[in-house]
């Protein structure tokens, strides 16, 4: 009788443990609410409701992270999007890249809100369908882009380099080229 409960406790806490995880994201979500993470915010909250669509404080992150998330990074992107337009040097590479994951984050909580539980009660009925926006274009195009400036940042650092190596004289001159090509397998692998 002892090893049939002690059978059951382990065969629950699996179930237990699973059943708690929409507080742990509820708590996570508001944590990345509070640092300006809206993305992970939603995404946690959408998870959180999918285990218990009925838990008000996961309802309540979502309904204010949800309103922030597409306005927020979109003006993120907007701000980055001025100064990496065109190719300016390797700080473009840094912008491109930070507009590309912008972009993901968005796609990501746009990919979250297609399984989003329909039982959930928001005080906005339209609340995700307002909210539901596609985002995955733009991802293309900000990863062509940063594909773009990493083969203008590699072949910047190249021609670099080679200036460096043809006017070595000492050792601390062919070590400044050496890392100068070394250094373009961070932007573009066996350049």
């Amino acid at each position: 009788m002892k090893h049939l409960q002690i059978l059951c406790i382990l065969l629950l806490l699996p179930f237990l443990a699973f059943s708690q995880g929409y507080r742990k994201l509820t708590r996570q979500g508001n944590k990345a609410y509070k640092e300006q993470d809206y993305a992970t915010a939603t995404i946690n909250a959408t998870r959180a409701l999918q285990e218990n669509p009925k838990f008000k404080k996961s309802v309540e992150l979502f309904e204010k992270s949800i309103i922030k998330v597409n306005r927020w990074y979109e003006l993120k992107i907007q701000l980055l999007e001025k100064s990496a337009n065109t190719y300016q040097g390797i700080t473009s590479v840094g912008e491109a890249k930070r507009i590309k994951e912008y972009y993901q984050k968005l796609v990501d909580v746009q990919n979250e809100l297609l399984f989003f539980p329909e039982q959930v009660k928001l005080k906005n009925k339209t609340l995700v369908q307002d909210h539901t926006k596609e985002y995955n274009p733009q991802l293309a195009m900000a990863t062509q882009r940063v594909n773009e400036y990493n083969l203008l940042a590699a072949q910047g650092l190249y021609e670099q380099g080679t200036e460096l190596f043809e006017k070595a004289n000492q050792k601390s001159d062919f070590q400044k080229a050496y890392h100068v090509f070394n250094s373009i397998n961070s932007y573009v692998p066996n350049y």
